[in-house]
């Protein structure tokens, strides 16, 4: 039990220090432009304490579930001439709260006069900074702990199978595949999903101290064959660059996972209309997460392994939230990266035609946008956390 709390408490510390730590991505190059930077919290709701050093007030607020820099200046003034037909209440409180944000201050301080690549630099600096932070939680998981990857030690025979009519056995280790060296399960799964014919496997079975060799017919098509056997697990440290490729890969699965959120919404929604708990969920909220850590920590005896679970997981959830905050909708650090890209391609044009510089984007005229897609997200966290609290995913 008390492990259980020890690993509970060590997850949530992660998620704040992640999100403290992203909101440091913002707020140092923001000051660093000189762009006035007049709130750094973490949390939201109530405000616990706070301390104002300078122009900049830090504090912590009651629900550790996020947290912000507020950044002033960030939309411009409404442009001579324009009229807003539509969402106008919407689009002129955004314009009103930065202008009066800068009250007080240098109006050539503002956020929406720097540059696009400085622009770029603060609203890219927070999702970078999860990138980084993903990638040193799985290091030191992987490279200095060690991962739980598959041995060529064979658990499980399926009955009937190739190998078990071949008289393969649980505990059997697979020493080389037609007569090929094999380093680790991966290449010994390769060569046999891609031979031709027969297969001949050299075994060694420690616990019986005897070696041996069997010829194998794999089931199924070049490219995929199988023999029907099932690796164990082993405790084995990465190279920097396999955690390197792990990042990537975990990157890639995650930017297929957000593709797919509005399926997954409407089908965990759908699940908790009708009370189906038989079908399968991938989305999860932050209770999940704790879920996922706890399982993990119970199904873990050496304490090392249990810290590096808890790495493992914090790293899979900062490179989420840097793939997330990669999506180009406002409020997400997206919308606004995409828009100094635009800014950035649209000034050069000017530049090439001789034109005079432009005036920054009308960000403003977003706001509509930002509104439903911070619903949307509400919406989201909402039906996640009933569904991990309703039908756990472990």
């Amino acid at each position: 039990m008390l492990s259980t709390v020890v690993t509970v408490i060590f997850v949530v510390l992660g998620i704040i220090v992640s999100v403290a730590l992203h909101e440091l991505g913002h707020f140092i190059p923001a000051k660093l432009f000189g762009v006035p930077a007049t709130e750094y919290f973490v949390g939201f709701g109530p405000k616990l304490f706070s301390k104002r050093r300078g122009e900049t007030e830090y504090g912590v607020k009651a629900i550790l579930l996020g947290g912000y820099t507020r950044i002033e200046g960030m939309f411009p003034p409404k442009p001579a001439g324009r009229v807003d037909k539509h969402f106008k209440a919407q689009i002129e409180a955004a314009r009103e709260e930065s202008e009066k944000g800068m009250q007080g201050f240098d109006e050539k301080r503002a956020f929406y006069n720097l540059s696009s690549p400085k622009k770029l630099t603060v609203m890219m600096g927070g999702t970078l900074t999860n990138l980084v932070l993903g990638f040193v939680c799985f290091l030191i998981a992987f490279s200095l702990i060690g991962a739980r990857v598959p041995s060529l030690e064979i658990a499980a025979v399926a009955p009937e199978s190739p190998a078990a009519v071949a008289g393969i056995e649980v505990g059997d280790r697979i020493e080389a595949v037609n007569d090929e060296a094999v380093e680790n399960w991966g290449a010994a799964q390769a060569k046999i999903a891609n031979s031709t014919g027969s297969v001949t496997l050299e075994l060694q079975n420690d616990a019986e101290h005897e070696t041996k060799t069997v010829q194998i017919e794999p089931s199924g098509e070049q490219g995929s064959r199988k023999i029907g056997i099932q690796a164990g697990l082993e405790t084995r440290r990465l190279g920097v660059l396999e955690t390197v490729q792990l990042t990537l890969e975990n990157s890639l699965a995650t930017v297929n996972a957000i593709t797919m959120i509005p399926v997954e919404l409407f089908n965990t929604t759908l699940q908790l209309v009708t009370g189906d708990t038989g079908s399968k969920r991938n989305l999860m909220s932050v209770i999940g997460l704790g879920q996922v850590a706890v399982a993990a920590d119970n199904n873990t005896v050496d304490l090392w392994a249990k810290v590096g679970n808890i790495l493992s997981i914090l790293g899979s959830l900062n490179i989420a939230l840097f793939v997330f905050n990669l999506v180009p909708l406002l409020p997400l650090d997206g919308g606004h990266s995409a828009n100094a890209i635009y800014e950035g391609l649209k000034r050069s044009w000017f530049k090439l035609r001789k034109k005079p510089r432009p005036a920054p984007s009308d960000l403003a005229r977003s706001m509509p946008v930002a509104n439903v897609v911070f619903v949307l997200l509400i919406f989201m966290f909402v039906i996640m956390a009933v569904a991990d609290l309703v039908h756990p995913l472990v």
